[in-house]
Order: structure tokens, then sequence, then C-alpha cells
């Protein structure tokens, strides 16, 4: 019984790390998606210089 008890106050803990962690790598994952949109945007709107051609 006290076995029984104690795998799941260890599971219980686990899930709360796993839960932390998670939830860690999801504000770091944001911070780098807000640090690309800038660049997205910049990307896109992005247009090739004009070279004249010389013909001849």
């Amino acid at each position: 019984m006290y076995s029984l008890l104690k795998e799941r106050e260890t599971r219980e803990f686990e899930k709360m790390e796993i839960r932390a962690n998670l939830e860690l790598q999801k504000v770091k994952l944001n911070e780098y998606l807000n640090e690309l949109a800038p660049l997205r945007a910049s990307l896109d709107s992005w247009k090739p210089k004009q070279i004249p051609i010389m013909l001849g």
C-alpha cells in the first residue's frame, strides 16, 4: 500500500515538472516567434533592385 502511495506521489511530481518544463518551452517559443515576425515582414516586403539592361 505504501509503495502505491509513493508511486502516485512520484507521478504527480513528475507531471508538475513536465508541465513546468513545457510552459517554459512555450514561453521561449513565443519569444522566438515574436523575434521572427518582423524579419518575416521585412522579407515579404523585399523587392529586387532594377538593374538596367544594356542592349548592344
